[in-house]
């Protein structure tokens, strides 16, 4: 998706990890650059995101840290249909889709409105308690259900209104087709090509060897039933948030209607298989 015309907001919010070497340095070119083309800039710390009001407000968030920063970043963007620009100050960065020596060529193609965005399917992840929902999140990677002491985890999994089956595990870790290269392939899940829209559903350690991952379309309602048997029992949404579940809790996964759009530059989308290169190699893969 690219930006045609100019921004009616002028309005841009940077995401600063000083703790990444240089990244305070790039944070104030950036807000030099900006501020001598007319915008308006706040720079916060990533630590001060979650509890900062993002509104349409904004035309632009930057993230300068690396994929944490942009799961944390979509959740507070994608309502407003606010585009991130990632610059990439992490290990390897799936999402971050900018280097940090690109940054100026990145934002002179946002101020000239010829800006690309990739957009990322998010899910909507619902908590169902005595038929209410008690509570809502909104994610780009993953939702993962699972006992932090390392309990078994009964529940039963449906897929529209046909189910799919029970599950005895140390978890189940729904995931979009972003979030398949993250904790879902760590578990055993396959690695989904980014122009894929797919939903992962990847047990973790089954107590069955014969239960496997299986890919859905994202239009799939997924229902996930926590069976009695149960204790201690949390979802955690992109790793950043937990949520306490009870016995015959019900989490809904569903495709939302907010997707991340994350700014690229011609060409970053033939990265992908460099950098899972990449990812593999320090692990000891190459």
């Amino acid at each position: 998706m690219a930006g045609a015309m100019e921004n009616s907001f002028k309005k841009v919010l940077i995401v600063c990890n000083y703790n990444k070497e240089g990244a305070g340095r790039i944070a104030v070119d950036m807000e030099k650059y900006l501020m001598e083309r007319g915008y308006s800039v706040t720079v916060i710390r990533n630590s001060q995101l979650d509890h900062y009001r993002v509104g349409s407000q904004f035309s632009l968030l930057v993230t300068l840290g690396g994929d944490g920063a942009v799961l944390a970043a979509a959740r507070k963007a994608a309502p407003f249909d606010i585009p991130i620009l990632a610059i990439n100050f992490g290990t390897i960065g799936f999402m971050t889709e900018v280097e940090r020596d690109q940054w100026e060529s990145a934002l002179e193609n946002f101020v000239n409105g010829t800006y690309i965005c990739r957009e990322h399917t998010m899910l909507d992840v619902s908590v169902i308690r005595g038929g209410e929902t008690v509570a809502h999140g909104l994610v780009l990677n993953e939702g993962v259900i699972n006992c932090p002491d390392s309990r078994t985890v009964r529940m039963a999994v449906d897929i529209d209104d046909e189910r799919l089956g029970r599950y005895m595990a140390d978890g189940l870790i729904v995931s979009t087709t972003t979030g398949s290269t993250a904790y879902s392939s760590a578990a055993g899940g396959p690695i989904v090509y980014p122009d894929m829209n797919t939903t992962i559903l990847t047990p973790i350690c089954p107590y069955s060897f014969i239960v496997r991952p299986i890919v859905v379309s994202p239009e799939k309602k997924i229902t996930v039933t926590l069976e009695p048997r149960n204790s201690n029992i949390i979802l955690a949404l992109d790793g950043q948030t937990t949520i306490s579940i009870r016995n015959t809790d019900k989490i809904v996964f569903e495709k939302s209607v907010c997707k991340a759009k994350v700014i690229t530059l011609p060409g970053s989308d033939k990265r992908f298989f460099f950098k899972f290169r990449e990812r593999m190699s320090l692990h000891g893969a190459d």
